[in-house]
């Protein structure tokens, strides 16, 4: 970048280098656990983060009403993530740990102090890191889940399985015990297949389960204000697996980030699906640069640029300018200070897959693509009842926006790009290229029906833009 000449032009690399590395994620991390963790030396425990092998794990704490079916969700999604399955009972079982003894020769009920340092040993043992954990039915006071935080036991996503007080009384009274073994039955969604452990096994104890539902209820409200930006409630009385899938889709969502973030986003769509429109509303409500490649072409031929003059001979036979000449346009236009600091909205370009690719290569990859869907028949209701009154310059439609008296509606005018073979032409064309420009986007893609009110469309894009690009879903088994 050289500050002597303006406009101010930044490289590209900068912020996609940034971003691609998640070099802000990486700072807010260290700086995260630094203050959590309060490490006697920052410098040896800032080594120590950065020598993990990932930290993209997952970390989820699964709550819920007794009966709900924590256990049963927490043992499917360990075994589908191949998470570490944490439950209290099963640290308390753990023989090898002083924090534990300690716990356990003390009077009376465990502090919450004390969970969160028998937790925070637990995950961080080596099995945890590197696979991540799900902790099944912890915390359950607001005490307890700001006792997992102070000491750094921070998840990401935290699920609350909700079922109604009758169906939660239901299926734990159809519970069945196996002494031996601690394990858990129940009689209508799943009995042990060996039949040595079906005679063996005995009723549920539900003798406080009246007073266990009360108490989870006056509770879980402190618990889910500890967890707002990370926390989902599921309808658990649905099929089991529809359950898990629910679970598995969350999981998938990542929380959002505080790390700076500049938008790239390209919208894309047939002629007359709005995307100007669009451009123009996103622009206004979140400060991005509004960005029109047919505006920029003009501009600089306006200009009189060097580069306006080598594109002005095609513009004038009506062909198409050469991929380079405005690809060049477009960079001297997104290098510049505001499209680097505020973000940019792109339309209008690119429409081959080619344009797409040279947009990369340049290094103005987008973050976002949407593609705004609207059907062939709305096109030409929208473009080819377009009408301009020649005298005044006022643009109508014969159907939303019908000229004020007969005598204006004698003088307008069709503009020859709204003709109806010359709509066609340019549908033909977006689908044409419609597949293979997705494909260069696929991972950045996402689909809006531009077939509806704008401010509809709006909200829906708005949506999309807040919230960070839907994974793909792991696989089921």
């Amino acid at each position: 970048m050289d500050a002597t000449k303006r406009p101010l032009r930044i490289p590209p690399d900068f912020t996609l280098y940034a971003e691609k590395h998640k070099i802000f994620q990486l700072y807010e991390r260290i700086i995260q656990e630094l203050i959590v963790t309060q490490p006697d030396d920052p410098l040896q425990a800032i080594i120590d983060i950065l020598k993990r092998p990932k930290d993209n794990v997952h970390r989820v704490i699964i709550c819920g009403v007794p009966g709900s079916g924590k256990r049963t969700m927490s043992k499917l999604v360990s075994s589908r993530l191949r998470l570490v399955h944490i439950t209290p009972k099963d640290l308390l079982n753990d023989e090898d740990s002083p924090i534990v003894q300690a716990a356990r020769k003390s009077t009376g009920p465990i502090s919450p102090a004390s969970w969160g340092e028998i937790f925070r040993e637990r995950v961080l043992k080596a099995d945890c890191q590197n696979k991540g954990w799900v902790i099944e039915g912890f915390p359950r006071t607001r005490e307890e889940a700001l006792a997992l935080q102070s000491v750094g036991v921070l998840a990401n996503h935290f699920i609350l399985l909700d079922v109604k007080d009758d169906v939660a009384f239901e299926r734990n009274m159809a519970k069945r015990v196996d002494p031996q073994t601690g394990d858990v039955y129940n009689t209508v969604y799943g009995m042990p297949n060996d039949p040595k452990v079906s005679a063996r096994l005995k009723e549920w104890d539900a003798s406080d389960l009246s007073q266990n539902i009360q108490e989870h209820h006056r509770k879980i409200d402190g618990v889910l204000s500890c967890y707002t930006h990370i926390a989902k409630r599921i309808n658990a009385d649905q099929p089991k697996e529809d359950v898990v899938a629910l679970i598995l889709n969350f999981l998938c969502s990542s929380s959002r980030s505080m790390a700076p973030h500049t938008p790239r986003v390209v919208l894309l769509g047939p002629t007359g699906s709005g995307k100007s429109k669009q451009a123009s509303l996103l622009a206004s409500k979140y400060g991005l640069v509004d960005v029109s490649c047919s505006d920029i072409i003009k501009k600089a031929m306006a200009a009189g640029t060097k580069l306006g003059e080598a594109m002005k001979p095609y513009m004038e036979r009506g062909l198409m300018i050469p991929d380079d000449l405005v690809m060049n346009a477009l960079k001297a236009r997104l290098s510049q200070l505001d499209c680097a600091t505020r973000g940019w909205i792109l339309h209008g370009y690119p429409k081959t897959p080619p344009q797409a690719e040279l947009l990369i290569q340049a290094g103005y990859e987008p973050s976002r693509v949407f593609f705004l869907d609207v059907s062939v028949d709305s096109v030409m209701e929208r473009l080819t009842q377009r009408r301009t009154d020649p005298l005044t310059g006022e643009r109508y439609h014969l159907l939303s926006r019908r000229p004020p008296t007969e005598q204006v509606a004698q003088r307008l005018k069709i503009h020859p790009k709204d003709e109806e073979e010359a709509v066609l032409q340019r549908l033909h064309q977006y689908q044409a290229n419609y597949d293979d420009i997705e494909e260069v986007f696929s991972s950045q893609s996402q689909h809006v029906n531009g077939d509806q009110d704008a401010h509809t469309v709006f909200e829906l894009l708005e949506s999309m833009l807040i919230k960070p690009v839907p994974q793909e879903p792991p696989p089921q088994i």
